[in-house]
């Protein structure tokens, strides 16, 4: 995995609350996840186990929201297995081990690359997921991840992704500008290496692809973020970084300076309570052939 870019624990902080409150539109996933989950679990088990794998786990947001769902829909009570997995060991040392005793956590640092190993040990049925991840990695870091899901999970379950639309309220002829500027910066990554390729906004349709080819089914809900008054810090962190990030493109003087203007207008407006902000993002749920049928469509 080693993310490029950096994942800050405040950040992961920040946007906690609107994860939350969008992810209740992918529940319809998680109810379909559980009931092929049961079918998997061998008759007459005594003490059944669903081992999850949470790739870039971060400080455990994957594991406080979709756990409890999860135990909620399943047809019997199983013990979860959790393997959280991130390349920073930083944030794995801020997640906090749940009180349930049908959980279980355990920690591994590493790469998208070590997954085969972990999974494949794991007691069945197995689940991939993530959450707030796919956009950062490269296309063949995904390809990688879904090839490790097909030959050694029973499912896999991608959560946020986001598909590079913001819609502002109200809108600005400027918002486009911005808009194009990140989503641009958010393909590409450049370091001592030189320049890779990050998937960015395509990242989502490219993972469907993926297991789309590989004949699993693949299942998508609209998770946007609506954030309005209440969600005003997020809003303008949000904002910020968008633009800061647009700012290290090689832009001429007057686009940056339209962009600076573009936000400072954005700001005024945020704190005063004159803003709203819809960030689109979808869920993605893939199954092995015959679970499901393909439902997949373009979130609005």
């Amino acid at each position: 995995m080693s993310l490029p870019r950096p994942i800050e624990a405040p950040w992961l902080k920040a946007r906690h609350a609107a994860d939350g409150r969008a992810r209740s539109a992918s529940l319809p996933l998680v109810y379909h996840l559980s009931a092929h989950l049961s079918g998997l679990t061998p008759a007459g088990t005594t003490s059944p186990t669903v081992s999850i794998v949470d790739v870039g786990a971060g400080t455990g947001a994957n594991l406080g929201w979709l756990a409890p769902h999860l135990n909620a829909a399943l047809t019997s009570p199983q013990l979860q297995r959790w393997s959280l997995v991130d390349h920073d060991p930083a944030l794995l040392s801020a997640v906090r081990d749940p009180d349930q005793s049908w959980i279980a956590t355990s920690r591994h640092t590493g790469s998208i690359g070590d997954l085969a190993h972990l999974v494949k040990d794991l007691p069945r049925p197995r689940l991939i997921t993530c959450s707030a991840l796919l956009d950062l990695l490269r296309p063949e870091d995904i390809e990688l991840l879904v090839d490790t899901t097909v030959t050694h999970a029973d499912a896999a379950l991608m959560a946020l992704s986001v598909t590079g639309k913001v819609v502002l309220d109200p809108p600005s002829a400027a918002d486009h500008l911005i808009a194009d500027a990140f989503n641009a910066h958010q393909q590409r990554h450049s370091d001592a290496s030189g320049t890779t390729a990050l998937a960015g906004p395509t990242a989502w349709r490219c993972a469907a692809d993926a297991f789309a080819d590989r004949a699993w089914s693949v299942q998508t809900r609209a998770t946007d973020w609506e954030l309005g008054g209440s969600d005003a810090a997020l809003v303008g962190r949000l904002l910020t970084e968008r633009v800061e990030a647009a700012l290290e493109l090689d832009l001429a003087v007057d686009t940056a300076a339209r962009m600076r203007e573009w936000l400072a207008t954005r700001l005024t407006q945020n704190a005063g309570g004159n803003l709203s902000v819809r960030v689109s993002h979808v869920d993605m749920l893939a199954l092995p052939p015959s679970s499901i049928s393909v439902q997949m469509s373009s979130p609005s």
